[in-house]
C-alpha cells in the first residue's frame, strides 16, 4: 500500500465515521427544541463539523451535507426545504473554517505560512482567542439565517416566529462550536499524527534498512506474535528481531 492509497482509505474511512458521530450527536442535541423550527440550544453537530472540515478540507463539507439531509428528513417536511436546510449547514461549515483559518490562521484552510496545529491557549500573543470566539458568532449566523428564511418563506413557519428561532438557532450553533471544537480537533489531531508514524512512516523507514524487521514491526503492533509461526524469531529483551 503506498502512502497516498493509505490517505485514501483513511479519509474514506473517516468521512464514514463523521457521517454516523454526526447523526448520533444530533440525536443527542435533540432535547428542549424550540418549536416550529425545532432548533436546539446547544447543537454539537455544529462543533463536529467545524472541527472536521478544519482536518479535511472539501471532503468533510459533503459528508456534512449528507449527515445533515439524513438528520433533517425524519422531520414532516418537503424534501426541498430539508435541502436547502442541509446545504445551509453545511455552508456553515465551510464559512466558520474559512474565517478561523483566515483570521486565527489554523486549520486546513489556514493563511498561508500558518502552523496547521490548534494552539489553544488563553495567552493572546499565543492564540487569539476572543478573535476566535468573535469569528464563531459571526460565521454561526449562516445556517440560521438560511434556514429560518427557507422555513418562514416555504410556508412551514410563520414569520412571527422567526427572531425567537433565529436567536436560539444561532445560540445552539454558536455553543456547539465554541464548545466541541478545539476539543475534536485537538484529538484529531493527535491521533492523525500518532496513526500515520504508528501504520506508515516507521515501517517504511525500517523497510528500507531491514525489510524482516519492518514486517515483524507491524505485525507485533497489530497484536500479532510472528514467533509463533516463524522460528527464526528470537527475542532480546523487550525488543525481538529476525535471526541470522
Amino acid at each position: 500500500m503506498t502512502r497516498r492509497d493509505f490517505r485514501f482509505a483513511r479519509r474514506a474511512a473517516i468521512l464514514s465515521a463523521l457521517t454516523g458521530v454526526h447523526l448520533v450527536l444530533g440525536s443527542l442535541s435533540d432535547f428542549g427544541n424550540i418549536e416550529p423550527f425545532r432548533v436546539s440550544m446547544l447543537w454539537l453537530p455544529a462543533g463536529l463539523a467545524v472541527a472536521a472540515i478544519m482536518q479535511l478540507g472539501r471532503p468533510a463539507v459533503l459528508a456534512v451535507f449528507v449527515a445533515a439531509l439524513i438528520n433533517n428528513l425524519q422531520y414532516d417536511t418537503s424534501l426541498g426545504v430539508v435541502f436547502a436546510i442541509a446545504m445551509g449547514i453545511a455552508l456553515q461549515g465551510a464559512v466558520v473554517t474559512w474565517l478561523i483559518g483566515r483570521w486565527c490562521r489554523v486549520g486546513v484552510w489556514a493563511a498561508k505560512g500558518a502552523d496547521p496545529r490548534f494552539r489553544w491557549s488563553l495567552n493572546q500573543s499565543e492564540f487569539p482567542v476572543f478573535r476566535y470566539y468573535g469569528l464563531i458568532a459571526l460565521g454561526a449566523m449562516t445556517a440560521p439565517t438560511i434556514g429560518a428564511l427557507i422555513l418562514c418563506g416555504s410556508g412551514t413557519a410563520s414569520w412571527a416566529a422567526f427572531p425567537t428561532n433565529w436567536i436560539a438557532w444561532w445560540i445552539g450553533d454558536a455553543l456547539g462550536i465554541a464548545v466541541l471544537t478545539p476539543i475534536v480537533f485537538a484529538a484529531w489531531s493527535r491521533w492523525k499524527n500518532a496513526t500515520e508514524t504508528f501504520l506508515w512512516q516507521q515501517p517504511r523507514r525500517r523497510l528500507t534498512r531491514n525489510p524482516h524487521a519492518a514486517v515483524t514491526a507491524v505485525l507485533l503492533r497489530l497484536g500479532l506474535n510472528p514467533g509463533r509461526f516463524r522460528p527464526g524469531l528470537v527475542s532480546n529483551g523487550d525488543r525481538q528481531c529476525w535471526a541470522g
